[in-house]
């Protein structure tokens, strides 16, 4: 669990923590837990090479201030995986706060 510890202000486009399992398999769902401010309006991991993925599926619940988004996506290739977390308002520009998460996938 990568964790900001910064408190959220309103109206403020902020990624609060992120989560993601430890292992996956090769073209088998992975899937990452993010915990934002409810002023994001998009979610998205990009690999190693800046390559945004696309999740399988990608949902959102809202819990006072704080949106927890669950993005399931899947690997195909094996090996120490690295992805950036991202999000954007409803401007759709993404903001210049990120998270970095890594799972390891196997065959």
């Amino acid at each position: 669990v990568v964790d900001t510890g910064a408190p959220v202000e309103q109206g403020e486009v902020k990624i609060i923590s992120a989560s993601m399992d430890a292992t996956g398999k090769v073209n088998e769902p992975i899937t990452a837990t993010i915990k934002t401010s409810t002023n994001v309006a998009k979610v998205r991991l990009f690999n190693e090479n800046g390559m945004g993925l696309a999740p399988t599926t990608c949902t959102y619940v809202d819990e006072g201030d704080v949106r927890t988004w669950t993005y399931t996506l899947s690997v195909g290739t094996p090996g120490t995986r690295n992805f950036t977390v991202k999000v954007a308002g409803s401007d759709l520009t993404w903001a210049e706060d990120t998270l970095d998460l890594q799972v390891r996938v196997t065959r």
